[in-house]
């Protein structure tokens, strides 16, 4: 009886496991670049409010690329529960209805930067926007990345430590850690560009 109770008890973990990792990634990316949008007047409407429906249709409205971004892990007997995606909104299709203005007025810009990552816990699926976003979870990424390697390992995770063991392509983490002004690791696709 012992058995198959532990038998069961496993199924179930196997299958949470596996609703915790069907993570859509696609959606995640559209909801931010939707959230990250502020709300904008437009000539033929007034007071243009983010709402499921018009989320519904941005979302509809975008096609993405998404790719998977390699890490390297050095540091000792981790086990890294995170995944890094970034798009490029130069390969971004958006297809918006010419009819409705709501819509048009969500249309992403191309500024200073086109490339957008994010960091996805694939235990708890807490997702973080580390570049080219208008806001950055880069500190609550990192006290997150702590909290997990001092369970795992025992002991603190310093800054340093970090910086020279862990690194993911296409990011910066000494320039994020700076997070100040105008750093270039902080400059948001939304930005527009300065010619001078």
């Amino acid at each position: 009886m012992k058995i198959i109770i532990v038998f069961i008890l496993l199924l179930v973990n196997v299958f949470l496991l596996k609703a915790q990792n069907n993570i859509d990634i696609d959606d995640i990316f559209k909801m931010q670049l939707f959230l990250d949008r502020k709300n904008i007047m437009h000539s033929s409407t007034f007071n243009i409010t983010k709402n499921d429906s018009l989320y519904k249709e941005f979302k509809e409205s975008l096609t993405l690329e998404i790719d998977t971004l390699k890490n390297v892990n050095n540091l000792s007997v981790f086990i890294d529960p995170f995944k890094y995606y970034k798009i490029d909104l130069r390969f971004l299709y958006q297809k918006i209805p010419k009819s409705d203005s709501s819509v048009q007025s969500l249309s992403l810009p191309l500024g200073m930067t086109t490339i957008l990552i994010i960091a996805v816990n694939q235990n708890n699926g807490l997702t973080y926007r580390l570049k080219g976003f208008n806001g950055n979870d880069f500190f609550n990424y990192f006290r997150d990345v702590k909290s997990i390697y001092f369970k795992q390992i025992g002991i603190s995770l310093s800054k340093n430590k970090f910086i020279n063991k862990y690194s993911v392509e296409n990011l910066d983490f000494r320039c994020l850690f700076k997070n100040v002004g105008d750093s270039p690791c902080l400059i948001k696709y939304s930005e527009p560009i300065r010619i001078e």
